[in-house]
């Protein structure tokens, strides 16, 4: 993408909330049989578990006769219960009513027969008829609360819990079922306060623990549901069900470790729940452990195939995330098979598809996704990305603006927008969009990046620095712009914070070979050229057939005056590749120093064929410049700028060049548009200052070099030049300030030792300007001109006949012809 890759679904869902809210089934409940004098009568007792319909015993006999029909009819009721034969019960209950229409009994007992037979609205209605007739009956409530929650009425059946409650003494059980219900009404609260009196009661059950700790899941009370859970499991340590839920809750809080420890403990107990499996996946998922979750969505998928396609469609999930983005749109489009209506899975599967590289395929499928939501943010997000890359700024422009339409305050939205912005070259706009989002969002660090972007387009170096530190404070972990902000340092010759900012994404990515050259460089820009080439052979050592390396290693060796090492370097990057178009770049650059101008000109023609750039164009434009073609040089460096219309170089080289001719107004008109790109780049107005002297301007030469140096204090190269047109405007002293003060920032600077050896030798300071040329030695101990002007002050200044003759010996070593005029001269008298 242009700026920001695609948005990678990286973080699961968790077990819900929803996956931990009780779903309450009653036992069945059985029928037992209970002799009391004179008369048999029966009573049920329950199967406890979660809640449970509890009959309570027969009432006392009554006083007047009863008639023997009416007993027959509900012992036989009550046989039939106790074998479970519900319908039979029900019958005969039904029949003793029709004797007796009265008998509150019959209709409580034919409520539970009712509610085992799983016909609650008719227990409901049996319940009620008993209340009617025996109003203090706490049971009778008891029950109905039962069949009212079985039936999901659960408001009528805390209100039925309720009144049981008042009329019986303080009973766990009670509580407990009314804290389910309240719980299934989402009271929560009220269901945890609930369990708190149950517990006060039975403080060893745990089923009261793991469902109060259900209650505080669903209040988000994760901590104090997982202190439920462990008190539960100390009272039931084999229970699968308590470590599932705990393991949610840990999941929840980020603790994704000791979730799958005790999904893993649940499964150990329950082999057999595709939950556990499904949910330990997406803890493992959330641990970047990919490989783990896929087997285990598979297992899940293996236990319950009905849950087949949210498994696929996590299974995608993983698949993009170990890059296995084949896999992963299989398992998408296998997820929407199942469910075709899921948006997310068609935006999912256009992520692969991106990753794959089927631009269009994934735009269908955010398109799918859009149509079926309209709202979906997400995948006008991704399509805009999507539509940027395409080179569709119109198209991402339009996202951008639905996106604001359903959301005025997204951030991201106003990125996009501004991206689009300033690939139209509306750069203006662009920062706009940029600040509005940071604006909205401080915490972006993208936004930052973005807007830092422009800045440096716009030559505003030091205003792009500013935010990538910002961006880099919010993000210290991305390393991109640690590679723009070392870009926007070169711009302003802050080569050792570039150094650092190259070294720190090495640390990061030791395999990014793109940074890797990018540090030769700047250590090259910085004159550093003993760490650069030690760097290079480094890299050549792990990859010896690096074309870049090569050719960056010729550059260096060029500039250190190793012409013969540099060709080799240049020759072996063609050889390795014969389109290696810098090579042929640099090594039309190097002949062309050397004045094989025809040869030169053939290796830039050639690098120009392979593939046309600011430098080769450039390049071509200074070897017909020196060799006095300024007509061509002209029309070269106008191709510079038709080709490349923000070039600097281009500008300043047509400008500099039309000073040689000279054409004054055109000089001007030159500097003035490379001035206006970037108005704080002090190398302009250097270049200028050349082009004022060319035109015998020195008076606004200096005002240029002024420019510089207040633009860029730092700047060494500033002082020496504006130090060069002091001394040839005779003020030595200001010259020699200049000199000190270059010395001061670069304490490599060799022609400012240079040039300052030739101010002192000027004013007969010949002791320092020895000093000086000795420095200038020792950082290029092959200068042969130095060590003949260090020869001529010796011998003709100093009396130091000796050293000045060898050093006049080792110019005529290094090729300089006249040093052997001077030692007859001066050496053999």
């Amino acid at each position: 993408m242009n700026f920001k890759q695609l948005i990678t679904p990286q973080t699961y869902r968790k077990a819900s909330t929803a996956d931990a809210t009780i779903n309450f089934r009653f036992s069945l409940l059985l029928i037992v049989l209970i002799l009391a004098a004179p008369f048999t009568v029966f009573s049920q007792k329950p199967v406890k578990k979660a809640q449970s319909t509890v009959a309570k015993p027969a009432p006392a006999p009554p006083a007047a006769p009863v008639d023997p029909a009416f007993q027959s009819l509900m012992q036989s009721a009550s046989d039939k219960a106790n074998g479970r034969d519900y319908k039979g019960a029900i019958e005969d209950f039904t029949k003793a009513l029709a004797i007796d229409p009265s008998s509150a009994d019959a209709y409580f007992y034919r409520g539970n027969a009712y509610t085992n037979a799983q016909q609650f609205e008719n227990a409901i209605k049996d319940y009620t008829k008993t209340i009617e007739l025996t109003p203090q009956n706490a049971d009778a409530y008891y029950y109905r609360g039962n069949a009212n929650s079985n039936i999901r009425a659960y408001v009528n059946a805390i209100e039925d819990y309720s009144k049981a409650i008042n009329m019986k003494t303080p009973n766990a059980d009670l509580f407990h079922y009314r804290a389910n219900a309240k719980t299934n009404t989402g009271d929560y609260y009220g269901a945890i306060a609930d369990f708190n009196r149950a517990i006060a009661l039975t403080p060893k059950n745990p089923e009261l623990y793991e469902y109060r700790g259900l209650a505080r899941t669903n209040t988000n009370d994760n901590k104090g549901a997982i202190a439920d859970y462990n008190i539960a499991i100390k009272l039931d340590p084999t229970n699968p069900d308590l470590y599932y839920y705990k393991a949610n809750s840990e999941e929840t809080l980020g603790d994704h470790t000791g979730a799958i420890a005790d999904f893993t403990r649940s499964i150990d107990l329950s082999p057999n729940r595709a939950e556990a499996y499904f949910y330990r996946g997406n803890a493992k998922s959330n641990l970047h452990d990919y490989n783990g979750a896929i087997a285990d969505y598979n297992k899940a998928k293996s236990i319950n195939p009905n849950i087949a396609a949210e498994l696929y469609h996590y299974l995608g999930n993983a698949r993009t995330n170990i890059a296995d983005n084949k896999g992963a749109i299989a398992d998408f489009t296998k997820a929407i098979e199942l469910n075709p209506q899921n948006a997310e899975l068609y935006l999912y599967r256009g992520i692969a598809k991106y990753n794959m590289k089927d631009n269009a395929g994934a735009l269908a499928d955010f398109d799918k996704a859009l149509e079926m939501n309209p709202r979906y943010l997400e995948a006008y997000m991704n399509r805009a990305d999507i539509r940027i890359s395409n080179k569709d700024y119109e198209g991402a422009y339009a996202d951008a603006d639905s996106i604001i339409s359903i959301n005025p305050k997204s951030d991201r939205a106003f990125i996009i927008r501004g991206n689009a912005k300033f690939n139209q070259k509306d750069t203006v706009g662009a920062l706009s969009d940029f600040s509005s989002a940071i604006d909205m969002n401080p915490g972006s660090d993208y936004a930052y990046t973005s807007r830092a972007n422009v800045k440096r387009e716009l030559g505003d170096y030091r205003g792009a620095i500013a935010d990538y530190n910002k961006a880099i404070e919010l993000k210290p972990q991305n390393w991109d712009p640690y590679v723009n902000r070392a870009e926007a340092k070169i711009k302003v010759h802050d080569y050792a914070g570039a150094i650092q900012d190259y070294q720190k994404v090495l640390q990061m990515n030791p395999q990014n070979k793109d940074v890797f050259v990018k540090l030769t460089n700047v250590l090259t820009l910085s004159k550093n050229y003993p760490e650069a080439l030690k760097l290079i052979d480094a890299g050549l050592r792990l990859d010896s057939k690096n074309v870049d390396l090569y050719t960056q290693r010729g550059i260096i060796e060029a500039k250190m005056k190793n012409t013969r090492l540099a060709i080799q370097d240049f020759n072996k990057a063609i050889a390795l590749d014969s389109n290696a178009y810098e090579a042929y770049t640099y090594r039309g650059n190097t002949k062309v120093a050397l004045k094989d101008y025809d040869g030169g000109m053939a290796d830039l023609d050639k690098a120009i064929h392979i593939r046309t750039t600011e430098d080769n164009l450039t390049f071509m434009g200074d070897a017909r410049a020196a060799l006095k073609d300024y007509p061509g040089a002209l029309e070269t460096y106008g191709k510079v700028i038709e080709e490349f219309p923000k070039s600097i170089k281009g500008y300043i080289s047509r400008g500099y060049a039309k000073s040689l001719m000279p054409d004054s107004a055109g000089v001007m008109e030159d500097f003035t548009a490379a001035i206006d790109m970037e108005p704080n780049n002090e190398d302009i107005y250097l270049k200028r200052a050349e082009a004022r002297l060319n035109l015998k301007d020195t008076t606004n030469a200096i005002l240029d070099y002024n420019t510089a140096i207040d633009i860029n204090s730092q700047s060494a190269d500033a002082y020496v030049d504006r130090g060069n047109l002091k001394f040839q405007l005779t003020d030595y002293r200001g010259a020699l300030l200049d000199y000190n003060s270059a010395i001061t920032l670069d304490p490599t600077h060799k022609k400012a030792y240079l040039k300052r050896g030739e101010v002192r030798a000027y004013v007969k300071d010949f002791k320092g300007a020895l000093a000086d040329f000795s420095a200038a030695l020792a950082l290029d101990p092959k200068d042969r001109n130095t060590y003949y002007i260090r020869g001529i002050i010796r011998t003709t200044r100093m009396g130091d006949k000796n050293g000045g003759c060898l050093d006049l010996s080792k110019a005529g070593e290094l090729g300089m012809r006249e040093a052997y005029e001077a030692i007859r001269k001066y050496c053999n008298n």
